[in-house]
């Protein structure tokens, strides 16, 4: 009989593999909300925007369970330097490999896990940005531009991810007049910007929806196709 982790994993429909997530949310009380979900999309429209030769499934997993021991409240620095190893050996005990599980713990540099897993990387990325572009009580959410200049020269300033450059090809903005006089590499070039300026407007747009209305996450469901994650999180604490 298949344990829960071997039926994540095997689980290829992204849309199923939430749903998943969720339920063991319900079921065990890990840490879920809209931010997991904005996350992993973000991890998704960047790997398969820059076409990363990663695997998708095994990232979007990641994403999805690394933040199940996090703490709604994470002004205590100590349980912030934690949570990923905690959140790691939960795994590990559901039945994940060891890779997977230093996967997840590599979100952030706490632990000290070396050599470091490559896919941890991508995670470092999305966990940082995805952090700077949600509201948080008594501070102000950045947009896209402004939370990139701040994990370039601030959050992530002198780490050496690998992933940096990919992403910041992703998401900043470049000069309007680049390749403007290069006709050969024109084609290639136009197609890339405007994949690249479509995922840059559609997770602008997913940001803003959770920033402004608040929604629960039956209501970024539906409106994102999420179809069968019904059950509003204000009810959870009643289930």
């Amino acid at each position: 009989m298949e344990n829960f982790a071997e039926y994540i994993l095997k689980e290829n429909n992204y849309i199923k593999k939430i749903e998943l997530a969720y339920y063991l949310h319900k079921k065990s009380n890990m840490f879920f909300d809209e931010s997991v979900i904005c996350k992993a999309e973000l991890a998704r429209k960047f790997i398969e925007t820059m076409n990363l030769d990663v695997d998708e499934n095994l990232i979007i997993t990641a994403c999805l369970l690394y933040a199940n021991k996090k703490f709604m409240v994470t002004n205590d620095f100590e349980k912030v330097k934690i949570y990923a190893k905690e959140g790691a050996i939960y795994l590990s005990e559901m039945g994940f490999d060891n890779r997977f599980c230093r996967i997840c713990e590599g979100v952030n540099r706490y632990s000290g896990l070396s050599p470091r897993e490559p896919e941890s990387d991508i995670l470092e990325l999305v966990d940082n940005l995805g952090d700077l572009l949600l509201s948080k009580e008594h501070k102000s959410n950045y947009d896209i531009q402004q939370a990139m200049q701040l994990l370039i020269n601030e959050n992530l300033k002198d780490i050496n991810n690998k992933y940096m450059e990919q992403f910041k090809e992703f998401l900043l903005k470049e000069d309007s007049n680049t390749n403007k006089e290069d006709p050969s590499s024109k084609n290639v070039t136009n197609e890339n910007v405007r994949d690249i300026q479509k995922s840059n407007k559609e997770i602008t747009e997913l940001f803003k929806y959770v920033n402004e209305e608040k929604p629960t996450i039956g209501g970024i469901s539906r409106k994102y196709g999420f179809e069968k994650i019904l059950l509003r999180k204000k009810s959870d604490t009643n289930v």
